[in-house]
């Protein structure tokens, strides 16, 4: 049982493991949540200890690394990230402060000034405020600090130039600032090819490299301050399969962590360019040059922009199999139906695929219809959530383990406002909150993708389109902020 599978692996246990070293198939992934919100020494240390423990899971060749990163919540780092400020630049204490990640292409280093411009140009035309800067480059004012000697040679060689921004809310209020980032985002991606955005998003930060577990957690200089703490964080070791390593592929992307593939992608690639189309977007919804991952992470960035919540966006892109619906209760059966009329093609997101997600309010796990990848959520006694793809990755004591419990194919665990939604109530409580317009659409209405905004109230409709769904043509009507 899993309370047995949590005790510590007996000698013949271990000698079995180290014979499986060099059998690999799928990335590692976990997540680890404080529910009552305040940062615990224990959350970054078992966030470091299971990136490590993936390490049986990751690729490399010749010591370079397939690729590792973790993500963590941001709010309890402020005196760290204040040491980053612009000179003569001071943030209230009421204000939230927030931090992204970007590389630049090595080649470009001697740019930065320029690039980090744009970056700032960019964040100030959608009433953001950048106010502060920290670069890997050694003779930065303001350096991140960074041990590439930790790394394998190709790394080495390929390594990006690494720059934290600090940035307020400046105009926004907070449910404003997620969408007006998407669009700097967009904006910077338009303007410069060397500039990879590796997180900019509301109070998270992503730390990642062409690494093995072990030698990111050396890497990275922040990880040994004491100031670095956290209530909530999650990993991800690379085993690369269909796309080669790169810095900017290592996982997290800036709201997942996926173990598996999305063989469907190319299905949600088509659909979400006609619905780029359709929006009119002046920025693109994929990645360059993406891996599956990477993009089904930039299509739930569009629906996170548009307020609809991180386990709700996960919920309409993996939705349980018509068998498994059938035993559900109606009011949840009516939210997959709409989901599935409203969305086509992007809500048909089938794996392999294991995930953790994270945002600054939120996190869970998911699998996609098939249920062909391991993830476990383990709850203990003392308020903590662990997500894991390996059980006793990292390792929990049993005495401390008060529910141990396996995601089957379909199946969604998440945690809001401190409380853990298991299956069946996660799918209920997706289903209460839901913007969209379940009973219009079961009933046959109109097809909202995206929420009505309170200035478009009452109005029939904005934006009248055909989309082609499933092979066929049917009116499709949305109306978007």
């Amino acid at each position: 049982n899993d309370r047995a599978i949590m005790q510590k692996p007996t000698d013949q246990c271990l000698e079995f493991l180290n014979e499986l070293k060099g059998e690999k198939g799928a990335c590692g992934i976990g997540s680890i949540i404080n529910l009552d919100g305040t940062p615990r020494e224990e959350v970054k240390e078992l966030i470091m200890e299971g990136l490590c423990d993936m390490d049986l899971r990751g690729g490399r060749i010749d010591g370079t690394g397939d690729g590792a990163g973790i993500m963590v919540r941001t709010r309890h780092m402020r005196e760290m990230l204040e040491s980053a400020l612009h000179s003569a630049t001071s943030v209230p204490e009421n204000e939230s402060l927030y931090a992204g990640m970007l590389f630049i292409a090595k080649e470009d280093a001697d740019n930065i000034d320029t690039l980090m411009e744009t970056v700032r140009e960019a964040m100030q035309q959608e009433g953001v405020k950048m106010v502060g800067l920290r670069t890997s480059i050694e003779t930065s004012e303001k350096r991140l600090e960074t041990y590439p000697e930790h790394l394998g040679i190709k790394a080495r060689e390929k390594m990006p130039v690494m720059a934290q921004v600090l940035f307020t809310r400046g105009f926004h209020t907070e449910k404003t600032l997620p969408k007006a980032l998407y669009k700097a985002k967009g904006k910077i991606a338009n303007r410069t090819q060397s500039i990879d955005v590796i997180s900019l998003e509301p109070g998270t930060i992503v730390y990642k490299g062409m690494a093995t577990g072990d030698q990111l957690r050396r890497f990275y200089g922040d990880f040994k301050n004491p100031l670095f703490q956290t209530d909530a964080g999650l990993f991800h070791t690379r085993f690369a399969t269909n796309v080669l390593s790169r810095w900017g592929l290592a996982q997290p992307f800036q709201r997942i962590a996926h173990n598996g593939e999305i063989n469907t992608i190319a299905a949600l690639r088509s659909k979400s360019r006609d619905l780029q189309a359709l929006l009119r977007l002046n920025q693109s919804i994929l990645m360059r040059e993406g891996s599956d991952s990477g993009d089904l992470d930039r299509i739930a960035a569009l629906y996170k922009s548009h307020g609809i919540s991180l386990p709700e966006t996960m919920r309409r892109i993996f939705i349980p199999s018509p068998d498994d619906r059938v035993f559900m209760e109606k009011k949840v059966r009516d939210f997959f139906y709409a989901v599935q009329i409203s969305h086509g093609a992007l809500s048909a997101a089938e794996g392999p695929a294991g995930i953790v997600f994270l945002d600054e309010k939120e996190a869970g796990g998911i699998l996609d219809g098939l249920g062909l990848r391991p993830l476990r959520a383990i709850e203990t006694k003392d308020g903590l959530l662990l997500f894991t793809s390996e059980m006793g990755a990292p390792y929990i004591d049993e005495e401390r383990i008060k529910k141990a419990f396996q995601l089957d194919a379909g199946e969604m665990v998440f945690t809001r406002g401190g409380k853990i939604f298991y299956p069946p109530e996660a799918n209920k409580e997706i289903a209460r909150n839901t913007l969209l317009n379940v009973d219009e659409l079961v009933s046959g209405g109109k097809i909202y993708l995206m929420p009505l905004s309170k200035q478009h109230s009452g109005i029939q409709e904005k934006i009248t389109w055909r989309w082609n769904k499933f092979g066929g043509t049917t009116n499709l009507r949305m109306l978007m902020e």
